[in-house]
């Protein structure tokens, strides 16, 4: 038998580094942030609800996509078109110029961290070097890049501080789209905006905390092989 998470869309868990406990990602914290107009808006213009929750799940597996072909395109791998839609295509193209324009050093990839201290976990997409500094940088399909970005990579570059004992001098969201010149839209936050990007991530994570008292990630056994035998 095996211990396994039962997981959701909103819900995500990392077991402390160092204690029998379990901390929510800052993703599943930061499903607590206000929406905004622009995101209603959204659901809205859908046919139903049945239809809003298709929208949501393709736009869930397009992100998942486009991150995978960015990560293999990292890994010295040629693409082929044949096995992305072409939305996908073209923002895996819009990957491709903002590399070719920034040229960054990967330091590292998909790289997990988990904080007693801020009691919380997360996955950067990337740390980078470009320019010679220091950057925390995620990587976006959405139709727009909203507040709550800003807030998860503040804290997936306080937690990084935390464990290296450097300063980050920037956080960075690229976003791909279709609809952008050259297939991307890029932005950056100095050390100084973080640093205040923060402050709305420990706020949000109030909330999370009043709204969602003495959470636990939900647990099941399983067996490890299954057979008719």
């Amino acid at each position: 038998m095996s211990s396994e998470f039962i997981t959701s869309g909103n819900s995500h868990w990392y077991k402390s580094p160092t204690k029998d406990i379990y901390y929510p990602s800052a993703t599943t914290i930061l499903s607590a942030f206000p929406k905004g107009e622009g995101f209603s808006k959204y659901l809205a213009a859908q046919a139903s609800w049945e239809s809003s929750q298709e929208a949501l799940q393709a736009a869930g597996k397009r992100g998942t996509n486009v991150h995978k072909g960015s990560e293999m395109l990292e890994s010295g791998v040629t693409l082929n078109r044949a096995l992305y839609t072409l939305q996908e295509w073209q923002m895996l193209i819009g990957f491709v110029n903002w590399h070719q324009k920034h040229k960054p050093k990967m330091l590292q990839m998909e790289y997990g961290m988990v904080s007693d201290k801020l009691k919380t976990g997360g996955t950067i997409d990337r740390v980078y070097m470009i320019d010679s500094e220091l950057v925390i940088w995620d990587l976006k399909s959405s139709g727009a890049i909203y507040d709550n970005y800003w807030a998860q990579v503040a804290i997936y570059a306080e937690m990084y501080e935390e464990k290296h004992k450097v300063k980050v001098a920037h956080t960075a969201i690229l976003r791909v789209s279709d609809k952008k010149k050259g297939g991307f839209e890029y932005l950056t936050r100095s050390r100084i905006e973080w640093k205040k990007d923060l402050k709305i991530f420990k706020a949000t994570r109030q909330l999370w905390d009043y709204i969602n008292p003495d959470a636990q990630p939900k647990i099941v056994e399983v067996p490890d092989t299954l057979s008719l035998v």
